[in-house]
């Protein structure tokens, strides 16, 4: 009797000791499992990082046809826009031209995080600049009409003025709060109260809570 006690002991125990570690094999393939989802968290947060899905509301932002709004998108519109360019597909207001508010339109239909993650995309991989910049106007002489391209790193207080060589101002073509970005503005060559400016060089200046910059532009009646 007391053997077959003793023999029901082992056999009991062996299943046991196997019974745990068919439960440590599960309790590895369990953690196998979730190392296989943590994966797959990175992997979804990398592809998060590199685009963003296009829902049904900006799926006209998506230009290269591949169902998702990223860099490659806003480099396309972004090129048409320095370019000039009057393709009806990146022309999203209907203006007839493509030019800042396009831009803004398209970062406009995202909320604040994937706004955040393309102007750091385009900002690492088209290398946008981490300061104000004031360029050239063009045409320059001009007689109608010429324009002020600009760019600002972040959102703020602006204002972008026109001056004689002895710095009397004479017209301020934008004063107020404007968004990080790509803008332009267009100048007539009339000062504040509409009257026609006689020919000669002006100043044009952009005032910022950084700095102010300062170019020269002709004009030619």
């Amino acid at each position: 009797m007391f053997f077959f006690v003793l023999c029901v002991f082992f056999v009991y125990n062996d299943e046991g000791d196997e019974g745990d570690e068919d439960d440590e094999g599960d309790e590895n393939d369990e953690g196998d499992e979730g190392d296989e989802g943590d994966e797959g968290d990175e992997g979804d947060q990398g592809r998060a990082l590199g685009s963003t899905t296009a829902s049904e509301s900006v799926s006209k932002f998506v230009f290269n046809g591949d169902g998702e709004v990223n860099l490659d998108d806003f480099f396309q519109l972004f090129l048409a826009y320095y370019h000039g360019s009057s393709d009806p597909r990146f022309d999203l207001d209907g203006s007839g031209v493509v030019d800042s508010a396009d831009l803004d339109l398209f970062l406009d239909a995202f909320d604040s995080t994937a706004q955040a993650k393309l102007v750091a995309m385009a900002q690492d991989q088209i290398g946008l600049p981490d300061s104000p910049q004031l360029q050239q106007n063009a045409p320059n002489p001009f007689n109608s009409q010429t324009v002020l391209p600009y760019f600002l790193p972040e959102p703020g207080p602006v204002r972008m003025e026109i001056l004689t060589l002895t710095g009397q101002r004479v017209a301020v073509l934008s004063q107020g709060q404007q968004r990080a970005g790509y803008h332009r503005l267009s100048w007539d060559g009339q000062d504040d109260a509409g009257r026609p400016l006689a020919s000669g060089v002006y100043l044009y200046r952009l005032v910022t809570t950084e700095g102010v910059l300062t170019r020269k532009l002709v004009l030619l009646r």
